[in-house]
């Protein structure tokens, strides 16, 4: 994953965000990809901008032999899972390639307000995560690409049973309408989730979805 670029999303102009990622993916694939096979590499997509997000991920899959792209959790100016960017998750789907949600921009939350960067990180990186999925699944984007495969990425796994609960509150409650219950989309083998080695809470979430979704 590409360290600064993790920051991708506070990339404003669509310009900039298109060229900062042809511009990173020719350099990973040429300095990475062609030196040995056993590396992969994961693009960068301008989200800015879908059309030229679309047709950069097809680019990296096709032309520069990269294995899937990353969205960033945070920093676009709508909720990862919105309609808007659903050609994204129709060519991924198409191409047969993995998506990434990955952190690293911690804006608009307010944990870019806090003096102590490792707590802006200790919350930055979770909670956008849980707002993508939980975007996913209310806005019906894992119901309308159901081969779609997402990794939601460095952000441990604590933040999914407080996502469940108050989704399940809110579907009790009569206020959110879904076709399958949160904790279903977990278990169908298309979402995984990097878990961290020394997490107390990750017990309990094989305990509510079972562990084939969580990667080390």
């Amino acid at each position: 994953f590409p360290t600064r670029g993790l920051f991708f999303g506070r990339v404003m102009f669509p310009e900039w965000a298109i060229a900062y990622a042809r511009a990173y993916n020719n350099w990973l694939a040429d300095t990475y990809l062609k030196v040995s096979p056993r590396l992969q590499g994961v693009a960068l997509l301008p989200m800015q901008d879908v059309d030229s997000a679309v047709a950069e991920l097809r680019r990296a899959v096709t032309e520069l032999g990269l294995i899937g792209g990353m969205i960033p959790s945070n920093g676009l100016l709508r909720h990862i899972g919105s309609k808007e960017y659903w050609p994204v998750y129709r060519a991924a789907e198409e191409l047969g390639c993995p998506l990434a949600i990955h952190g690293g921009n911690y804006e608009h939350l307010g944990f870019n307000t806090m003096a102590n960067f490792p707590t802006s990180r200790a919350l930055g990186m979770p909670i956008p995560l849980m707002n993508g999925l939980a975007g996913m699944i209310a806005e019906g984007t894992l119901d309308e690409f159901p081969n779609v495969r997402i990794g939601f990425m460095e952000g441990g796994t604590a933040w999914i049973p407080l996502m469940l609960d108050r989704m399940d509150r809110e579907v009790e409650y009569g206020g959110l309408a879904l076709k399958r219950s949160p904790e279903e989309y977990l278990r169908d083998g298309r979402l995984f989730v990097t878990c961290e080695g020394n997490e107390r809470s990750l017990s309990y979430v094989i305990e509510r979805v079972g562990p084939e979704p969580f990667m080390f």
